[in-house]
Parts: C-alpha cells; structure tokens; sequence
C-alpha cells in the first residue's frame, strides 16, 4: 500500500522528471539552432572563400586592362597637344575655318605663350546661338583647349546698323601644347 509519503515522493519525482525533460528539450533545441547556424555560416565562409580565390587574377587582369587603357588615353591627349609651329598654324587656320563655316566675321589674336599652352583671344559678333555653335565648334575640334574668359553683350543694346556694332562676343582660350 501505498502512503501519503510515497505517492508525496513519487508526485516529487514526476515533476522533477517533468521539469528535466523540458530542460533537455530546451538544451537540444537551443544546441540545435546554434549547429543549424554554424552550418550555414560554414556554408556562406566556404563560397566566399572560393569566390576570394580568383580576386587576385582578376585584380592583375583589371590592372592589366586599366594601363593598356591608359596607355592609349596619354597616346590620345598626345595628339590634341600640337609640338610644332606648323601644328600651330593649323590650329589656327581650323578655327578661323570654322568661323567662316559659321558665317561669323572672326577675329583671333594670339595674345601670349607660357610654357605649355598658347594663350588666345577670339571676337565677333554674333547671337547666343552663334556662340554655342562657335564654342561646340571649338570643343570638336581635335586639340586639347580651355576657356578661360567668355564675355558676351546682349545684341539688344545695340543699333541696328551692323557697321558701327563692334564685336560682343569675346572669348580668351588656352591651346595646350607639348
């Protein structure tokens, strides 16, 4: 038979049971977890790391690619930059050219030389569409050139007889040179 004091230890022992089992469950389900992630950390850590193997050769291939493109980008401002005064005289021919082209009644003057670019002053008059198409003209051609100073007189302040209009355009331009 059984007496209050058994059943009162055998009701102790289930719970205790009980409240180990639950215990065990969490543990293992908490270790579970922990191991679930480490895999997939593992996982992540082992593509890297085989994606990291070839970052050297593509770095040297870059590298490779980037100078080749370099080399031919110098060789290019190479050409836009004359060396020579007949170089220089062809600049100067292709933009009173492009004048002409435009209809416009140019004036360039060469103002002074430092060392590595020729400095220039170019007048005329003309409408603001007339110095776009000069400056877009100016940009195409193939040599290395800066605006330093672009004044422009709006074409309203002036009479209408184009004889006694002086230019209101003037522009000062560098030419790079080697």
């Amino acid at each position: 038979m059984e007496t209050p004091q058994n059943k009162n230890n055998i009701v102790t022992i289930a719970r205790l049971c009980l409240v180990l089992s639950f215990v065990s469950t969490f543990i293992t389900v908490a270790f579970s977890y922990s191991l679930l992630k480490a895999h997939l950390d593992n996982g992540h850590l082992t593509k890297f790391l085989s994606n990291a193997s070839t970052i050297q050769s593509d770095f040297e291939q870059s590298l490779i690619m980037y100078t080749e493109n370099t080399k031919s980008a110098m060789e290019f401002v190479d050409t836009l930059q004359p060396d020579n005064e007949t170089k220089y005289i062809g600049f100067i021919s292709k933009v009173e050219d492009l004048g002409q082209s435009l209809g416009i009644d140019l004036t360039l003057e060469s103002l002074s030389s430092s060392k590595g670019a020729l400095h220039f002053l170019a007048t005329f008059y003309g409408s603001k569409s007339r110095l776009i198409d000069f400056l877009t003209g100016l940009e195409n051609l193939p040599y290395y050139v800066r605006i330093e100073n672009l004044s422009y007189s709006d074409l309203s302040i002036y009479a209408t007889e184009r004889d006694t209009i002086p230019p209101n355009i003037a522009i000062n331009f560098l030419l790079y040179v080697k």
